[in-house]
């Protein structure tokens, strides 16, 4: 698979604008078509001698990274040139015009080097053919499959438990039984992969007695490396309801502090999910920060019987599979979604239950499955799986796996070489526009034949990905915008195996590195950021370098040295969470890098110049940087930047400086505490989709340049406590507004205006002094599809003009706890899907004694996490 992979990024080199320009240009296009062809036929086809034909294809594929390296760099000087020109003074014109004429000259030789080099190039795969035998498919799908289920449509996602209940009686059962207890009690949940666990501890956890029970519940994703200090963050931060998020600064006697005094006087269950411990010193060190509190528990899930037996005060429950029918239920219901088809047909439910008889009872297996079958009705595509040779196999370690291979096979190539990518990802937390940021920097994302931008391509990888469980939801997000996610530890096993030797996980700097390794991921806590492994010296055309897990990141500058001077063809260069001062000038020598992350950096006071001669720089992240002055002046050469994620201690940013970014098409200015206004060079961004300000206490107005912000779709202004929005319906770009979420202001007067005629999800959150919906909300009447409402504490009813809102699909209301009634005309909002009511006692009551006429026509009714509907 891994030759598949070089040979889809390559492919995807050749079809991108930048090269098929350059190639029209200097008269090579009929070349760069028959590579296409070569290599099409490469990935297609399995070698009857693997070592020779692979090794000569591996060879190929390098030497063709590096020529689209240099077709890539040349298109972007061809870009930059003319704009320099235009600066040039009148005296200065005569001088310029002999160096021009010097460079054409120049660019006719590189013209011809290059052409060469393809024509050579493409006699070496010609003589590849030699080395494969035609019609094996190293992908593992014909062509016809391939076309198939690339147009088919993908499932959303919803929530789905088939025979749990009597586990989840066990263990609250067993949890309320210890509530006497004076120490605090651990139960551990057991089971291997894929069984359910995490959706059982989410059952107990939800459930009604439970909630009574404990005054505080908190759910934590453990880390598949144990620290502590970062379980006591996630903690801090779950407790707090996400209140209490910037813990960078804090040493660790403030940190376990304020953990103390979060958690002080409140009887408590905290979930601790796939928890993972080296040894017992470990989970004492965690425990004894927990210790005391009369009646608190934690609840453990893992997989491993090793960590069971440590953390547990009783003995651990052992989660077995589920019953055949049950199994078959939750195959069925993934795979037909609300529709009947599936489930009236004799043929495919006999073959169904066949299906899930080979599951062996293991609920992650009948998800994947029936997902990648999602309202597929064709026999073959159910015969294919029930039939496929991999349930063969006797051994029963790869048996755990096989739903997930099947699955996988079935993936588009498209799909495959990103969920293939995405095992450099270590940490349970995933950034959802950090992984299709990654994906492009790669260029994995196919470009489309509409006007579809990458990033929303991208993000349809994701969902189709998403729905077919290949990644999934995180506890504790937002329902309505999903922005991180996590890979389940099978998952991540599998895109790990289909890469072994081109994307590597470093654990050790004595540890064996494969010489064809592209990418690598350090996650050596001891080692990691100070020096590279000595096994990296010879890997020149190393890809991209990740610090996949948090907090662990370059501690040098001589490490970053370093990665510049060996690794020229790098994409993609993830610095975050470092602790050097300085970023060497030599980072300009880096020609292809399309991601650069210097996140969390407390030292860096300044970004050289430098950085701005990254031409083919798509994003660029500088976030939580608090020493950061500004940005660098010359930005105009930054022609390709797409994402600017920035923290500096400027009162006003500089209007040349974010003026010239005109590429720009989400920008996020988080935690800049000095600043008190915007820049007006905003009015040149009009490719802006994406604004988001969070946590800049000073800012007090947003400008008036934004009326020429009329491509922005989401905005997002959270914690900024002395920005008032009352003129803001004057601005003319907010009016094509998709997305809007507004948390932590003082309040939300404004003009009666109705101006946001296109807007689809409206998020309030953290607003102690908001009241009622504000009145400019009914320009949205035909378009708002949801609406979220949630820690408003004296938001006290919904207006009668809630009716009229006739397109809304979901309405959520959580911490309100003054709302004591729905609306009059709820029947009316026939397009109402779901409705979410949380921790609102006064409006909890009021749904129970209603007249059910109200909300009977709605599918989908939750109260206090309890299925009503």
């Amino acid at each position: 698979m891994e030759i598949a992979f070089t040979a889809h990024e390559i492919l995807e080199r050749i079809s991108s604008k930048r090269v098929c320009e350059m190639a029209l240009r200097w008269n090579l296009q009929g070349q760069l078509d028959q590579m296409q062809q070569h290599l099409k036929s490469a990935m297609q086809e399995t070698f009857h001698d693997q070592n020779q034909g692979v090794e000569l294809l591996r060879d190929a594929l390098s030497e063709a990274d590096k020529i689209f390296d240099e077709l890539e760099v040349h298109a972007l000087q061809s870009q930059i040139q003319p704009l320099q020109r235009l600066k040039l003074s009148k005296v200065k014109i005569f001088f310029c015009s002999l160096n021009y004429q010097r460079s054409n000259t120049l660019q006719s030789q590189i013209r011809v080097q290059i052409g060469s080099r393809i024509r050579s190039l493409n006699s070496r795969l010609t003589e590849l053919q030699i080395y494969w035998t035609p019609n094996l498919r190293l992908l593992g799908l014909s062509n016809q499959h391939e076309r198939v289920l690339m147009h088919r449509p993908y499932p959303v996602q919803r929530i789905d438990v088939f025979g749990r209940e009597n586990d989840r009686e066990k263990i609250v059962e067993a949890l309320l039984g210890l509530r006497n207890e004076s120490a605090i009690s651990v139960v551990p949940v057991f089971g291997i992969g894929g069984i359910g666990k995490t959706t059982l501890a989410k059952m107990v956890y939800n459930d009604a007695r439970v909630m009574r029970q404990f005054q505080l519940r908190i759910w934590v994703n453990a880390s598949r490396v144990f620290d502590v200090n970062k379980l006591v963050e996630k903690v801090i931060k779950s407790a707090s309801g996400n209140e209490i998020t910037d813990l960078r600064n804090l040493n660790e006697a403030e940190l376990r502090a304020v953990f103390c005094k979060v958690l002080l006087k409140r009887t408590y269950l905290l979930v601790l999910d796939d928890l993972w411990i080296d040894n017992e010193g470990q989970w004492n060190e965690l425990k004894s920060l927990l210790a005391g509190g009369h009646g608190n528990m934690i609840l453990v899930t893992t997989r491993s019987e090793s960590v069971a037996s440590i953390t547990g005060t009783v003995p651990p429950y052992n989660v077995g599979g589920l019953l055949d029918d049950d199994c078959l239920a939750l195959f069925l219901r993934k795979a037909s979604g609300e529709g009947e088809e599936i489930q009236t047909n004799p043929n495919l439910l006999r073959i169904g239950a066949e299906i899930t008889k080979k599951c062996e009872g293991v609920p992650l297996d009948a998800v994947v499955l029936g997902s990648s079958l999602y309202k597929e009705t064709s026999l073959c595509h159910w015969e294919w799986i029930r039939d496929h040779r991999i349930w063969d196999s006797g051994n029963n370690a790869i048996s755990t796996l096989s739903a997930l291979k099947i699955s996988y096979e079935k993936l588009p190539c498209y799909l495959k070489v990103c969920l293939a990518y995405s095992s450099v990802f270590l940490d349970s937390n995933i950034q959802i526009d950090k992984l299709i940021q990654l994906w492009m920097a790669q260029g994995l994302i196919h470009p489309s034949t509409g006007f579809h931008e990458p990033e929303e391509i991208g993000l349809q990888y994701f969902e189709e990905l998403r729905s077919r469980s290949f990644f999934q939801e995180m506890e504790g997000t937002h329902p309505l915008f999903i922005s991180v996610c996590k890979m389940h530890d099978l998952v991540h096993y599998i895109a790990e195996s289909v890469v072994d030797g081109e994307c590597s996980t470093i654990v050790s700097h004595s540890q064996n590195i494969s010489k064809y390794v592209r990418h690598i991921a350090l996650s050596d806590y001891d080692l990691s950021g100070k020096e590279l492994p000595r096994s990296l010296s010879e890997h020149s055309m190393l890809r991209t370098i990740f610090f996949p897990v948090q907090g662990v990141g370059p501690t040098s500058t001589s490490f970053v040295e370093a990665c510049i001077s060996r690794f020229k063809h790098l994409l993609l260069l993830d610095l975050s969470d470092s602790c050097f001062e300085v970023l060497p000038n030599s980072i300009e020598e880096l020609k292809h890098l399309k991601y650069l992350d210097v996140s969390a950096n407390g030292y860096i006071s300044s970004l050289p110049n430098a950085v701005c001669k990254l031409q083919s720089l798509q994003t660029l992240r500088v976030a939580y940087c608090t020493k950061l002055e500004v940005l660098p002046s010359y930005t105009e050469n930054m022609i390709n930047l797409r994402h600017l994620y920035m923290t500096t201690r400027q009162e006003v940013f500089s209007d040349k400086v974010i003026g010239c970014l005109r590429a720009l098409r989400s920008l996020y200015i988080y935690s800049c505490k000095n600043l008190i206004s915007l820049s007006d060079g905003l009015q040149h961004l009009t490719s802006l989709r994406t604004l988001t300000i969070v946590d800049c206490p000073r800012l007090t107005f947003l400008p008036s340049s934004m009326k020429y912000l009329t491509a922005l779709k989401s905005l997002s202004i959270i914690d900024c406590e002395e920005l008032t929005l009352l003129e803001w319906q004057d601005i003319e770009g907010i009016k094509m507004l998709r997305s809007l979420v507004i948390g932590g202001l003082p309040q939300l007067e404004s003009k009666d205006v109705q101006c946001l005629r296109s807007l689809q999800l409206l998020v309030i959150s953290g607003m102690p002094h908001f009241i009622s919906l504000p009145r400019w909300l009914e320009g949205a009447a035909c378009t708002l599809r949801h609406l979220s409402v949630d820690r408003c504490p004296n938001f006290m009813s919904f207006p009668e003009w809630l009716r009229d809102l006739t397109s809304l699909e979901s309405i959520e209301v959580s911490e309100c706890r003054k709302l004591s009634s729905l609306p009059e005309g709820m029947h009316g909002l026939t397009n109402l899907k779901v409705l979410t009511i949380d921790s609102c006692p006064k409006l909890s009551e009021a749904c129970q004694s209603m007249d059910k006429s109200k909300i009977d026509h709605i599918p989908k009714i939750i109260i206090d996490s309890v299925f009503i509907r």
